[in-house]
């Protein structure tokens, strides 16, 4: 039986421990996919109505968790894939048929400032075209 040299075996333990380390990740680093749009939002929307335009404010409305979205009154269901494209259902605002609210989520490299846009339809038409737009801010 031929022994190997003290360097060869300390070597071969150095790769096989660099080896196994591919596994580890560091969990220090910002959040990545659909984790990155995590938090709550506060939600802006504007609808038409009888004197122009109007519009509403929903604070802490919107959550999002690991890409899904829901709402503090629990009617909101959808969600959010890593590109930011978000698209989620309520009740339409101003009439009893269904939103289909859809935009875009920006992650912002400031911690806890996202921000997201994009437009609504109802499937009963409310007739408000580019004024059917939705806004939401990161809060803490």
């Amino acid at each position: 039986m031929k022994l190997l040299p003290a360097r060869s075996i300390i070597l071969l333990l150095a790769v096989l421990a660099v080896a196994d380390c591919s596994s580890i990740t560091d969990s220090s680093t910002t959040a990545t996919g659909v984790a990155k749009f995590d938090g709550a939002y506060n939600f802006f929307f504007k609808y038409p109505s009888p004197s122009g335009t109007a519009s509403r404010t929903l604070t802490r409305y919107l959550f999002i968790s690991n890409g899904a979205v829901t709402s503090s009154d629990g009617l909101s269901s959808g969600s959010v894939d890593t590109f930011g494209s978000i698209r989620f259902q309520t009740p339409c605002p101003i009439n009893s048929s269904t939103a289909t609210w859809a935009g875009t989520m920006n992650a912002s490299a400031q911690s806890g400032s996202n921000f997201g846009q994009g437009t609504y339809t109802c499937s009963i038409a409310i007739g408000g075209g580019s004024l059917d737009s939705w806004q939401a801010t990161q809060t803490p």
